[in-house]
């Protein structure tokens, strides 16, 4: 009797259950997405990646469509030569539309339009990262202070400033040799 003591579910019981965990399920699994391209846009638009012209074009890519999250006149006010830069960079409209879609995101919260807030402010913070192709090559006053260099991007910096130094180096070394041959050859000549 004590087997016999729990009751089989219903299938309407089987069937609530069913929809409730997948329900679940693809809400968390929303939300496991949206923290991958999150740290995957954080990874790619790192200010450390867009020292190359990869990186640069590669995070330009993925920003494109969240544009809309960042007003123009802000970001020119932080960076007068943002339009530049990019455009020095290889990075035209085609790839990272600077035009009239930036800002609407942030317009549509302030005109209280239909769309959903919430979901833009969420789609904005994912994107957050995409902040930094635009600001690249801002003069330094306009990153945030607070943000102190980690060593490891102390690091970087000190390896690129190293690696430059040698290739100057080298460039005059080669230089003053180009000079000197030639020199050589054409006073043999005479």
């Amino acid at each position: 009797a004590s087997d016999n003591a729990t009751a089989p579910s219903s299938p309407a019981s089987n069937d609530a259950a069913t929809t409730i965990i997948p329900g679940a399920t693809k809400n968390s699994n929303l939300s496991s997405e949206l923290q991958l391209v999150q740290q995957v846009i954080s990874s790619v638009c790192s200010t450390g990646n867009l020292h190359s012209s990869h990186g640069m074009m590669e995070c330009a890519s993925l920003c494109n469509p969240s544009m809309c999250c960042f007003d123009r006149d802000v970001i020119e006010l932080l960076n007068p030569k943002m339009d530049l830069i990019l455009k020095m960079e290889g990075i035209g409209d085609d790839i990272l539309d600077r035009g009239e879609v930036m800002g609407t995101c942030a317009n549509e919260e302030e005109d209280g339009a239909i769309t959903s807030t919430a979901s833009t402010n969420h789609f904005c913070q994912v994107h957050a990262g995409c902040k930094n192709v635009l600001l690249f090559g801002a003069p330094s006053a306009s990153y945030d202070k607070k943000r102190q260099p980690s060593s490891a991007d102390q690091g970087e910096q000190q390896e690129r400033r190293s690696i430059v130094t040698v290739c100057i180096f080298f460039g005059l070394m080669i230089g003053l040799t180009s000079y000197l041959l030639i020199w050589n050859r054409a006073a043999s000549s005479v």
